[in-house]
């Protein structure tokens, strides 16, 4: 299953501080936690008390997006249909059982959905999302591992890589894709059209 749209290969000059532009006039925003580039990978460089994010918008509810943990640890992941720090769904790792776990955040409170069985854990897995209505499908490198029905945030576009607790600055995050239905990359500067891809191709696939 592939996942299209805008990239980010994040390959700008170091920076502890910020990410930098997804697209241009489209901004990294870190909602949580102080997140920054080093050596054409994004990192999280200072971390609050809980979960930290770091998100995009698409503009819209439907889409895809996926990025590559090329340093896995556990709690890092992708996080989407993200409204604020209380509410927002995420897939994340759990290295130690070789899964990942689907999290929904309603008003702060966390609940753990499902997980996507025995699945790739190790540096360098894809880990994306592709969103449809109330259907969530979960990629494992660029294979569905889990499809969740849920009308939680349906509407909600904002999308974006999110690590928690104490290993959460060892991870690593490169070639983040965001993308409209049918793989429409994001166009036009400006936050609800998104723009062309920062630092790399406009288009990429979810698998190796």
């Amino acid at each position: 299953v592939g996942i299209f749209g805008t990239i980010d290969q994040f390959d700008r000059p170091d920076s502890p501080t910020s990410l930098g532009d997804f697209a241009p006039g489209r901004p990294w925003t870190p909602d949580a936690g102080t997140w920054g580039i080093d050596a054409g990978e994004a990192y999280l460089s200072e971390g609050s008390e809980f979960r930290n994010h770091a998100v995009v918008g698409l503009g819209q509810g439907d889409g895809g997006a996926q990025v590559r943990l090329d340093t896995v640890v556990n709690g890092a992941g992708l996080v989407f249909r993200y409204v604020g720090p209380y509410n927002y769904w995420a897939v994340v790792a759990v290295p130690d059982v070789a899964t990942w776990n689907v999290i929904k955040v309603v008003d702060g409170d966390q609940e753990v959905v499902g997980n996507t069985g025995q699945s790739p854990t190790a540096d360098g897995t894809t880990v994306g999302v592709r969103l449809r209505g109330d259907t969530i499908d979960v990629i494992v490198n660029g294979r569905i591992r889990k499809t969740v029905v849920d009308d939680f945030q349906v509407d909600a576009g904002k999308v974006g890589i999110t690590t928690r607790g104490p290993d959460s600055g060892t991870a690593r995050f490169d070639d983040f894709v965001a993308g409209l239905p049918g793989g429409v990359p994001l166009t036009g500067g400006g936050a609800g059209n998104g723009g062309n891809g920062a630092g790399g191709s406009s288009t990429t696939t979810a698998a190796p």
